[in-house]
């Protein structure tokens, strides 16, 4: 696990990431090539835009995460968000795959 931190006295502070080649991360890459029967594309962004609560978690049971994001490129959270069809699909689709799969 990558700690980065400008302030260890304040969690919000605190970044956490997990390496690319991490078991988890070899799991959700093997989970998604077994069910879609294709190698996904090696694009993997190791950034989420917003605020997303995973110091917590991270910090009290000391484990890595993986986040896989569902919605489109395009999405920001505006008043016109939108989710296409097929996101929503291949999302659900790829959920069922990380549920059904032992790590």
């Amino acid at each position: 696990m990558c700690v980065i931190s400008q302030n260890s006295n304040d969690l919000y502070g605190i970044a956490t990431a997990t390496p690319m080649d991490a078991p988890v991360g070899k799991w959700v890459y093997k989970s998604m090539t077994e069910d879609f029967g294709a190698t996904p594309a090696q694009v993997r962004i190791r950034m989420v835009v917003g605020t997303v609560p995973t110091t917590d978690i991270v910090y009290a049971l000391q484990v890595l995460f993986v986040i896989v994001p569902l919605v489109n490129a395009d999405n920001h959270h505006a008043v016109n968000e939108n989710m296409h069809m097929g996101n929503y699909i291949n999302g659900a689709r790829t959920l069922y795959s990380l549920v059904n799969s032992p790590l």
